[in-house]
């Protein structure tokens, strides 16, 4: 251990610096490997999507905290205070809050929706508040964290904020085989005959 301490204190800072870099690029990929990695095959061999969703979100957080980390670690080896750093990125998370409000409500309601499942990928569903009189029709392609994309019966593919869909009442087709009763609007002319219609 000593031998070790000593050869730590022997080193520059640059090269203190770049030896913290290394071992946190090996500590994050033993964890990607050892802890990711049994995620991935659980996630495989469920037929839901909520654990697969729940990997790349444990990817993504798992980067983003090995990032700060090493971060934080060279700047303390080259005697760069982070109190000062802290209290400006505060400031600056605050007034980034404030415009990214509608960025945050989106993720968060993409954690619900998520975690709540109303919907699936694949599922058949009507979300009122959206279309002119019964909702946007479709089926949902895929779930992100910000957006969801529904494919709608004309075969166009939207992308609808999931603060949206949060605030929104969405039947929901494809959870029950039961036949379902769908109306259809239909227009005619004033002077068809309404037999032949029927």
């Amino acid at each position: 251990m000593d031998i070790l301490i000593d050869f730590w204190l022997g080193l520059n800072r640059i090269s203190q610096s770049l030896l913290a870099i290394l071992a946190s690029l090996i500590l994050y990929w033993f964890f990607r490997t050892a802890i990711l990695s049994r995620m991935e095959k659980v996630a495989l061999a469920t037929s839901n999507d909520l654990d697969d969703r729940m990997v790349q979100f444990v990817k993504q957080f798992l980067w983003i905290a090995a990032l700060l980390t090493t971060l934080a670690i060279v700047l303390k080896i080259n005697a760069i205070k982070i109190s000062p750093l802290l209290a400006g990125a505060g400031i600056f998370g605050v007034s980034i809050g404030f415009a990214a409000k509608e960025t945050i409500a989106d993720i968060l309601s993409g954690i619900f929706l998520i975690a709540d499942r109303p919907l699936r990928v694949n599922d058949r569903v009507k979300i009122e508040h959206i279309g002119r009189h019964w909702g946007a029709w479709g089926d949902v392609q895929d779930i992100g964290l910000r957006r969801t994309r529904i494919l709608n019966t004309d075969g166009v593919s939207v992308n609808y904020p999931n603060s949206l869909l949060a605030n929104s009442v969405i039947t929901n087709f494809s959870y029950s085989d039961t036949p379902v009763r769908v109306r259809i609007r239909l227009q005619v002319d004033y002077h068809a005959d309404l037999q032949l219609c029927e």
